[in-house]
């Protein structure tokens, strides 16, 4: 029996050893050598993780500057565009200057990214100037406007023709001679102002603020390794790792202070290429060099108009470095970080007979993380895309069309909704959705503080939701339309102002129906792109109205009398459909403003445009023509409904209460084949001559 019991137990100690042997030894070595294997790629992969993440920041830099001078450019034009047409070219006065220095300060207020704004004659004197600063905008005095004919900026572009653009070096405000404290990076943007001859009659300047950009790209940074610079083409900070190291170029004590003095040899190769990476005993260091000036016209929509740059400012000599940083020390953390965890692993792995369990774990973690670097990968692709589109679209309705499509296929999302805040009822309405019914957008008007969008616009912070019936911040179910438990919520929000608020929920992907923390990264990076575009595409929208109004009246001006009577015209050509003119003149109009004053008269003509107003329809496009005389263009109509529309003005007319009676005479002209617009309102215009000559209070029409 006890030689029995030995024998058993050396059998046990044998099959035990086999065990061992054959299969925890081999899997254990073979664990082993897939550990290291796996220790090796991570610590690659991670470092190539940082490459890609360092190397997409700055793309991101990169394309953020671009970006910023598109929109500098085109707001350029537009100015130089404004000033042309307000007639300070052509017969500078009063009441030009004043309408000018009011819509500085509309521009001014609303884009609140630049310093000043002045146009100047050619005498180097400040025409008209406004300031902007602390949030504050303001119309410079005429006796504090400024003598500017000996800096360097006017005489630079003063020299250009009219189609150039000239851009100062980026530096610091320096004024009567002093670099301003605290530091104020600017950047100036100027062209010629000509008038109808190509005459030049003086400049624009737009004085941008640098700190803007410095602040633009300090958000792009934010969470990232190492130092992030931006360096000028000699080597100068304009963003530095510290305060003290910026503008040395600025101080005569600080000549010295350059990057490639501190890293000689990293210096020489990156001022020699325009991108690329490199490592050495300071560090890992990856640069992209940024061309601001370049592809200008292929990112601006200016109707064909080329962007020209002065001969002094060529394209591929402006430039900046972006250069970020990992010194020896944050490479060597990161590794150590990777070893530690992995050794960590080995000792688990040693004592477990599950060797090939951590195995598939940490394969299928290997799997998930080379993905979610490809997804990541992607989506910031998409993003870099939609950023380039959104700002080309100035129509409101086509960019919140265009907003919530790129969200939904972005974030793969079979219900996407845009909301916009009434700012007089300080209620929320969809403007925009993908994916919900018609009645559901039609009845959707919050108050703030009511339902999830209501909650999110008051407190001004996005909302992430991975189940809405466990999450006590929500206290309800989800509503029976919507097929997801969860969703995303973000305010759309410009310094600090409330535009609305952008939905989004129902994951295509039913398999991952929850939103994550990288889902809500990228559509805050979308909806901080699409608050700049929409207040862009309103301000663009008001400045519109402001060139084709008159300011007296609030009727359309002359220039979109002319411009609405030329597509009429075509429309009249193209389909034979009638169209009509209507020219109306205020009787003895002199007497009346001889008699009671100016002021008099001037309440007389709003009362007239009223009455017209009142009198006519949504389609009739009525125009202040000059002085007393009205024009409507009637599309659409014969002449003797018309005939008898002139007759209900003049009655209306004659019925209104003014200081005395007055009466009107009209005239009326119908379109006739092979006709111009000066055709068409020289016949209006006689038939009007035709009722003034038979005895005023009366409607003439030619046939």
């Amino acid at each position: 029996m006890e030689e029995h019991r030995k024998k058993k137990k050396r059998t046990d100690k044998s099959v035990a050893l086999r065990y061992f042997i054959t299969v925890f030894l081999p899997v254990w070595v073979l664990g082993c050598l897939i550990l290291w294997l796996w220790f090796y790629s991570d610590l690659q992969n991670s470092r190539r993780s940082l490459e890609i993440n360092t190397a997409h920041t700055l793309d991101l830099q990169k394309e953020n500057i671009v970006l910023n001078f598109v929109s500098l450019i085109s707001d350029l034009k537009f100015l130089s565009g404004m000033v042309e047409l307000s007639g300070f070219c052509e017969q500078p006065d009063t009441s030009i200057k004043d309408q000018l220095a009011n819509k500085l300060l509309v521009f001014l207020k609303a884009k609140g990214v630049y310093d000043r704004i002045s146009v100047i004659d050619t005498s180097g004197k400040e025409f008209v100037s406004a300031d902007y600063s602390n949030g504050l905008a303001r119309i410079t005095p005429d006796d504090h406007l400024h003598e500017r004919s000996k800096e360097y900026y006017f005489q630079e572009a003063l020299r250009m023709e009219p189609n150039e653009i000239y851009v100062s070096p980026f530096d610091l405000k320096i004024e009567h001679g002093k670099i301003q404290e605290p530091f104020e990076p600017m950047i100036r943007f100027g062209t010629p102002l000509s008038n109808r001859k190509g005459e030049k009659k003086g400049i624009i300047i737009a004085n941008y603020y640098g700190k803007e950009l410095n602040q633009c790209l300090d958000k792009i940074i934010s969470g990232q390794i190492g130092d992030f610079m931006f360096l000028n083409r000699n080597g100068y900070w304009l963003k530095g790792r510290d305060r003290e190291e910026e503008w040395g170029f600025m101080f005569e004590e600080k000549t010295d202070q350059t990057f490639r003095n501190v890293f000689p040899k990293e210096w020489q190769r990156i001022s020699q290429d325009d991108r690329g990476q490199l490592t050495t005993s300071n560090g890992y260091f990856s640069f992209l060099t940024v061309f601001p000036l370049r592809g200008i016209q292929d990112r601006i929509d200016l109707n064909n108009e080329r962007v020209i740059f002065s001969n002094l400012l060529a394209q591929d000599s402006y430039y900046w470095k972006l250069v970020a940083q990992v010194p020896t020390d944050a490479l060597a953390g990161l590794s150590n970080q990777i070893s530690a965890r992995f050794r960590f692993i080995f000792l688990v792995m040693t004592f477990s007979l599950l060797a090939s369990y951590v195995f598939l774990v940490f394969a299928q973690q290997y799997r998930r993380r080379n993905v979610s670097l490809e997804l990541e990968k992607s989506k910031m692709d998409q993003i870099l895309d939609y950023g380039e589109r959104v700002r080309t679209i100035t129509n409101l309705n086509m960019l919140i069309d265009f907003i919530i499509k790129q969200a939904s296929l972005i974030l793969e999302s079979e219900r996407c909704s845009l909301m916009l805040l009434d700012d007089e009822t300080g209620e929320l309405s969809i403007r925009g959705a993908i994916g919900l019914h018609n009645d559901i957008i039609q009845k959707s008007k919050l108050t703030l503080g009511e339902g999830i969008a209501g909650l999110v616009a008051e407190e001004g912070k996005p909302l992430l939701v991975e189940v809405i019936d466990e999450d006590k911040r929500i206290g309800r179910g989800n509503a029976p339309y919507y097929r997801s438990k969860s969703f995303l919520s973000v305010p759309i929000k410009l310094d600090h102002k409330l535009i609305g608020v952008v939905n989004v929920t129902d994951k295509i992907d039913k398999r991952n129906p929850i939103y994550t923390e990288l889902d809500l990264k990228i559509l805050l990076a979308i909806v901080r792109q699409a608050a700049v575009a929409i207040e862009n595409a309103q301000l663009s929208k008001e400045l519109k109205y402001l060139t084709i109004t008159d300011p007296l009246t609030h009727l359309y001006n002359y220039r979109h009398l002319m411009e609405s009577l030329a597509y009429e015209i075509k429309r009249f050509k193209r389909f034979g459909r009638p169209l009509c003119l209507l020219i109306m003149d205020v009787d003895d109009f002199k007497a009346y403003n001889d008699t009671f004053g100016q002021a008099e008269g001037n309440v007389l003509l709003r009362k007239i445009g009223q009455v017209m107003t009142e009198n006519l329809r949504e389609v009739d496009i009525i125009c202040r023509y000059a002085g007393d005389e009205f024009v409507v263009i009637l599309p659409d109509t014969d002449i003797g409904k018309v005939k008898a529309i002139a007759e209900k003005i003049r009655n209306a007319v004659e019925k209104a209460e003014f200081k005395k009676s007055v009466t009107v005479s009209i005239g009326v002209a119908k379109g006739f084949k092979d006709m111009n617009r000066h055709d068409l309102i020289l016949k209006a215009d006689a038939a009007l001559h035709k009722a003034k000559k038979d005895g005023k209070n009366r409607v003439f029409c030619q046939d």
